[in-house]
């Protein structure tokens, strides 16, 4: 007999995956798995998608715990990296993408 789900788990890794079900997103996480932190003009430049959609998209996942975010230094913005409890899953799709 299956296991019951644990419906925190299974609404974590819907949030997930709908942040990670387009390219230009994908390749904005994977620059953050990479690299660690980044800020917007930087995930806009390695995404290759606007400055405006970028910006949504890190305040939308911020929103639901994807995303850590805090002030850069010395006032240059907000930088962003992923939150611990979805590092994990962020290197498995990397590992299955980059190889």
């Amino acid at each position: 007999m299956p296991r019951p789900l644990n419906n925190r788990k299974v609404t974590a890794e819907v949030k997930l995956l709908k942040a990670l079900a387009h390219p230009g997103r994908l390749r904005m996480f994977l620059s953050l798995h990479k690299l660690g932190q980044r800020n917007v003009s930087q995930l806009a430049e390695d995404s290759g998608l606007a400055l405006s959609y970028v910006s949504l998209i890190l305040r939308t996942a911020a929103a639901e715990g994807i995303l850590d975010r805090e002030y850069a230094p010395r006032g240059n913005g907000v930088l962003y990296r992923i939150a611990p409890e979805y590092k994990e899953a962020v290197a498995q799709v990397a590992d299955r993408v980059v190889g």
